[in-house]
Formats: structure tokens, sequence, C-alpha cells
């Protein structure tokens, strides 16, 4: 830089101003807590959150900001390392840089700000860095566009208004860990070309967002990470793409909203703390959906939370799920009381499993269960008993069989038959239950048939599923039995001719449609059509008429039950 250069724009700057720019000129960070504390015997890096210390030794004003940025004989000066400039106190005008272009890097870093940071459409050939600053106005990053990476790690935003990074295209990285946000984010449309970090998996790394954030249609190159964060705000990332994984494992005490989220890897809810309702609509997961393993703590939810599910997709579905107690009733009591304790020592959101009360599932479809660590006992998902899958359905609150099916059908295809005919049993059972229970609802009379149509079939031969089917041995049976007492207590049959055991197999040949087991057993019943009255045997007259009327509803009964198991066999009752 020339010396009338240095003249020209140096005469009327301050002292703090020409050290800085002595430094940065240098390649130097220009750190005024480094050159306090080679002046000060015992001194102590400023807090910029507490504004004790920062005097007028420290301050920048804006014009020096922008003409060493900006103009191009101080950006030819510059090296190739950039701005860097840390500890200043920036108070007397708007910070503004909108439609700037700059050739180096800027780092502005651990000071206090106490202006609005208009930066709206900057371009920087580099990172761009608001790193630990207390920065007490309005933030406009809209349509930035860096080639490196932004951060706000550590920095304090206590304006209410909104932070407002919507549109920004950031080359690399999106670094928010520790950072503390008054108002809401806007990250609606942004790009990000590696990972974004809204918290950290390391202790302390995580952010505060005490207002809404939303990454509504934001593009994620890589990871998007919000570990260890708390959001006391709704947070939206509908129709968000996240080429990598999305790490949801912070606390959350609002909404949630990933309605049409487009992840192209994991989405991981392991340790997350779920409050309200979390709708995950039409969300499309490549790989795993983790809601805890052997090797990642359960998610836990809140009484008032949900998971919606409606019309999602997971390629694999990993979580924790504790065994209910054993079938004794000792085990049952140590298992009740044992809970007991466990909820008042850990909180009473304390769950035996990682799913909330409430789900709506409909529609909620993925390709295999159990995930990268799905060893153990509450982990192996395909080791766990049907039951925990029937409760599991069962806090569904839609009443339709797709979910029970699905996973039927999956079970079904891992040689799991018995688990699939317990799940599509449960939903013929949920489905009688709705039926029933609209029974005597105006508008709803019809329900009433398809009720007992279901009950029929479930009594009979267990809607054809598995072993239930053989229910119908006891009708069969009960029904047999019933016209033996009926043919030995009311017959004209001559006892010495027909034994008890006879009568039971002439009941048994009326009950079956069809087939005949024996023609004298018809002749028992309704007699010989083609004897003569005299002087034939008394065994070949007719029975009495009410009896022979009772045998006809014994006949059609055996026909109830033979379509039964027409349609069973031919797995039409396992149709909805």
């Amino acid at each position: 830089m020339s010396d009338l250069a240095k003249a020209k724009f140096s005469a009327g700057w301050t002292e703090p101003e020409k050290w800085a720019w002595e430094k940065i000129a240098a390649g130097e960070p220009a750190d005024f807590n480094a050159r306090d504390r080679r002046y000060y015997i015992g001194f102590n890096v400023l807090d910029p959150c507490n504004e004790n210390g920062w005097t007028e030794n420290r301050r920048l004003r804006v014009k020096f900001l922008r003409d060493i940025l900006t103009r191009k004989v101080f950006a030819d000066a510059t090296p190739y390392g950039g701005v860097r400039i840390l500890g200043a106190l920036v108070d007397d005008a708007p910070l503004n840089l909108e439609h700037a272009r700059l050739e180096r890097l800027i780092w502005l870093e651990h000071s206090r700000i106490l202006t609005d940071v208009k930066c709206r459409s900057l371009r920087v050939d580099g990172d761009f860095s608001l790193d630990g600053n207390f920065v007490g106005g309005e933030v406009s990053l809209n349509a930035v566009e860096l080639s490196g990476s932004l951060s706000l790690a550590g920095a304090t935003f206590k304006t209410n208004k909104t932070i407002d990074l919507i549109a920004a295209d950031i080359g690399i990285v999106l670094n928010l860990e520790r950072a503390t946000f008054e108002g809401e984010v806007g990250l609606n449309s942004a790009k990000v070309g590696g990972s974004a970090f809204l918290g950290s998996p390391f202790l302390g790394n995580g952010a505060t967002f005490k207002a809404k954030i939303s990454l509504a249609l934001a593009s994620i190159g890589s990871n998007l990470e919000m570990d260890g964060s708390t959001f006391e705000g709704e947070v939206s990332l509908d129709s968000a793409k996240v080429d990598g994984s999305a790490l949801l494992r912070g606390e959350f005490k609002a909404e949630v909203s990933l309605v049409a989220a487009d992840i192209g890897s994991d989405l991981d809810f392991s340790g997350a703390s779920f409050t309200h309702r979390v709708d995950m609509t039409g969300c499309e997961v490549k790989d795993e959906f983790r809601l805890g393993s052997s090797r990642h703590p359960r998610a836990r939810w809140k009484q008032d939370a949900s998971l919606v599910l409606r019309n999602a997709h997971v390629g694999a579905l990993q979580d924790w799920w504790r065994k209910p107690p054993g079938q004794f009733w000792w085990r049952r009591w140590w298992g009740k009381v044992a809970a007991f304790f466990r909820r008042r020592a850990l909180g009473a959101s304390l769950a035996e499993n990682s799913w909330p009360k409430a789900l709506e599932l409909e529609g909620f479809t993925f390709d295999r269960l159990g995930g990268l660590y799905g060893t153990g006992k509450e982990a192996d998902m395909m080791a766990r008993p049907s039951s925990c899958y029937v409760e599991w359905l069962g806090r569904d609150s839609s009443s339709s069989p797709q979910p029970y099916e699905h996973l039927a059908s999956l079970f079904r295809r891992a040689g799991e038959p018995g688990k699939a005919n317990d799940l599509l049993y449960e939903a013929r059972e949920r489905r009688r239950r709705a039926a029933l229970s609209k029974v005597g609802t105006r508008g709803h009379r019809w329900e009433a048939f398809e009720g007992v149509g279901l009950w029929f079939l479930r009594s009979t031969i267990g809607y054809g599923l598995g072993n239930r089917y053989f229910r119908v041995l006891r009708w069969v049976g009960g029904w047999s039995l019933l016209g033996m007492f009926v043919l030995i207590l009311f017959g004209t049959q001559s006892p010495a001719l027909w034994s008890w055991l006879n009568l039971f197999f002439a009941s048994l040949d009326q009950l079956l449609p069809i087939i005949t087991l024996n023609k004298a057993y018809d002749v028992l019943i309704f007699g010989d059509p083609s004897a003569k009255l005299d002087p034939q045997p008394p065994w070949v007259l007719p029975q009495p008429f009410w009896l022979q009327v009772y045998f006809y509803v014994h006949m059609m009964v055996g026909w109830v039950l033979g379509s039964f198991i027409v349609a069973g066999l031919a797995g039409l009752t396992q149709r909805n």
C-alpha cells in the first residue's frame, strides 16, 4: 500500500483502528484481548455479554470496517489470511455490508456489537465468522453467498427480531454451536454445501433457540446436527433436503415439523426429548430412522407429545422397547413397583420404550426392522414378541388396517407367519370393535351388521388366520353334541338300534353341507319316503315335525359354517 493511500485513509483513524490495521496488514489477528494481556498484569479476557471493561480503547467505527473491507486499496493490501478481529467494540452505526463483494475472509469474533448487522446479498470469497460475539441489534444475512463457511458459534443474539439467513448460499459449513438466539432464526431456502451444525454431540456445544427456527426448503449437502441443543420454539424442516444424516437429538419444547422432508441417510431421534407434536407426514428417510438402540439412549416423550408418521417412508426402523413383565402375578407386581420408583427417580416422562403414547401411522411404511445397532434384549426388533407390536400399533389414532398389514407382510417375508397372523388378527379385532362402538349412532346403522359379521368370523374361524382357523371345530363339535342330545331326549328312534355314538354322527352328518356320511342318518330323522307306513319297522318313521324343523336349522348352521370355512381357505377373510 502506498504512503499516499495510508495518509489518505488513515488520517482520521483512532489509535485502536490504527493498531488494528497494522496487525491486519502484517497478516496477524487484531486481538484486543492479547494486546491488553501484554500491558496489564492479571488481565482477564472480557466477556462480550458483560458491558464491564468495554472502553474507548477497543472501539472500531463502522466506517473503518467498511473501508478496510470494501475499498480496493485496503483490500489489495490485506494478506490472503483475511481480516481477523477479536475483542472489538462496535456501537456507532449499523454495520452495513449489503451487496458488498469481499475478496478475503472476515472474522469479527468475541466482540461486542451493539448495532444492526446488515449483510443482505453479501458475497465473500472465503469464510465469514461472528463467533463468540454479543449482538444487540438486528441481523440480516439473507441471500449471502459464501465460498467458505459461516460460523456464529458461541454468539449471543439478544434481538427479538428474526435472524435472517433466508436463501443464504454457504459453500462449506454452517456452524451455530453454543450460540444463543433470543429471536426467530430463518434459514428458509438456505443452501449449505457441507454440514450444518445447530448443535454438537460434544458436551456443552449445544445451542439455545428461544424462538422458532425454520429450515423449510433448505438444502444441506452433508449432515444436519441438532445434537444437545435446546429448542424452545417451533422447529420446521418442511420440504428440507438433507443429503446426509439428520441428528435431531436435542431438547424440543415446542412442535417439530418434518413434513415432506427428504433425508438422504439416517434420521436419528435417540436421546432427544419431545414435549409436543412431531409431524413427519410424507417424510422420506433413505436409511435408518432411529429412536434408540443398543448403543443409543431412547427418545423421550412427555405426556402430551405425539408422533405423526402419515405416509412417511423409512429404509430401516430401529427403536428401543422394554419387554413387559412376566406372566406370573409376582413378576407383574414387581415390574410395576420397579417402574414406579424409576419414574420417581428419573422423572414422570420416563417410558418403557422410545415411542409416544399417541401415534398416527396410516400410510407409514418401512423396508426392514432393525438398524446398525439393533442387537440386545431391548433393541432386537425381530426377536420381539408380537404383543409388543400389537401394543405399538394400538397407539395409532386412526382405524386404518394399513399399518398392521404392512408390518404383517414384512414378518411374512422374514419367515415369521405366526407374528404376521397375530397382527392381522388384531387389525380385524380393531375393526370389529370400531364397528360395534357405532351401534345405535345415527347414520351408522350398517356398522352393526359389519360388527356382527366380524364377530361370527372371529368366533368361528378366527378370521382364517393361523391356528385360530380350528376354532370352527368347537362349533362343529358343539352343534353335533346338541343334535345328539335332542335325538336322545326327544327322538322316537329305538335305543336298541342307535347308540349314542351313532346319534352323534347322525347329528354331524346333518351339519356337514354337501357331504353325506350315511344315508341311514337321513332316514333316522326324516324317515324313508319310499317305504310304506305299515308294516315297516317304527325306526323308519320320521321324527316329530318340530324336531325336523330343528334339524333344518341345524343344516342351515352347517351351511353357514361351511361358507366361513371356504372363505377362510380361499383367503377372503384376510382381505379388507
